[in-house]
């Protein structure tokens, strides 16, 4: 069996390839099965029904220039960096046993176990190193494809990745999909002396061929390009696709008046939908004009740090 290839090593813009995974699943033209592999500059890559607020520190993100991005596999939240490696295996639905969760974790697991790394696998497929989670894996299927989805820590900042999955506050009800927080540790720290990046990628793509086949590079058309683009730009760089699609939760935060008034919010679509007031020493009409000036407007990690809820205002809702 052949397997084609798409490498995208250069090019790490993390809106992009969430896109590219989404248009190679879509495509009616690329030759399948197919295996993606890319890296990412810092970001956050949220599971498909997640809510990013809750996932990560806000202020951390905003101070570190990191984005959030939504993907379109199921899971949990990721920090994707430089020192992280991102595989993806897309095959036609009636080929299950290649993109399949079951079999694409186990083949992950073999090959990392024959690189001289006792690994250990967990009911949601997360592969660990010890205690240490080093991969996890997600996925995604509709009735013409499945698309398998892993990433691996190769050489991450660690403490990046902490920092930024550290929420700041925790809702109080939520319907989206949380993620399991595990210690982490590095491929490289349990390899030979001096593996880099290029030494993992090259051993993985060796094993994957030897195993699955023939890999077979194949490169994107410029209408291919052009279509990507389109999609990273209307799709995933959008606030309608990040924070839109957050389902409906409920949480405790402050708002820019009077002294940060605290208040308990229902959360739907990202908008603000409703309020209820836990300070008491509010009159009718100003719990009113409040309600009138906020319910509606985007919600935003400022809601849930009182020290820079006053740096929010109406501009940063339009």
């Amino acid at each position: 069996m052949a397997l084609y290839t798409i490498t995208s090593f250069n090019r790490r813009d993390p809106y992009w390839h969430m896109a590219l995974e989404e248009f190679c699943f879509r495509s009616r033209h690329l030759p399948m099965p197919l295996m993606l592999m890319y890296i990412n500059d810092p970001s956050v890559i949220i599971g498909r029904n997640q809510n990013g607020w809750l996932e990560s520190d806000g202020r951390y993100l905003a101070d570190s220039a990191i984005p959030i991005v939504r993907r379109i596999t199921g899971g949990g939240a990721v920090v994707h960096d430089p020192g992280n490696l991102n595989m993806a295996v897309i095959a036609d639905a009636h080929v299950r046993g290649l993109a399949a969760a079951d079999p694409w974790v186990t083949a992950l697991a073999e090959i990392l176990q024959n690189m001289g790394v006792a690994i250990r696998r967990t009911d949601q497929n997360d592969l660990l190193i010890g205690d240490a989670k080093i991969s996890g894996h997600a996925r995604y299927t509709n009735f013409r494809r499945l698309i398998a989805h892993s990433s691996l820590l190769v050489n991450a900042d660690l403490d990046r990745l902490r920092q930024a999955l550290r929420p700041v506050r925790h809702a109080l009800r939520s319907r989206a999909v949380a993620s399991r927080p595990r210690p982490v540790t590095n491929l490289t720290d349990h390899l030979f002396d001096n593996a880099s990046m290029a030494d993992v990628i090259d051993h993985l793509s060796s094993a994957i061929g030897k195993r699955y086949g023939l890999l077979h590079p194949i490169a994107l058309t410029p209408s291919d390009r052009e279509a990507i683009n389109a999609l990273a730009r209307n799709r995933f760089r959008s606030w309608a696709w990040t924070h839109g699609r957050t389902p409906v939760f409920e949480i405790d935060g402050r708002i820019p008046f009077d002294n940060h008034i605290p208040v308990r919010l229902t959360v739907a679509q990202g908008l603000i939908r409703s309020m209820t007031f836990r300070a008491h020493h509010l009159e009718s009409n100003q719990k009113a004009r409040i309600r009138n000036q906020w319910t509606g407007y985007r919600f935003s990690w400022q809601w849930m740090t009182p020290a820079t809820v006053d740096s929010m205002g109406r501009i940063d809702n339009a």
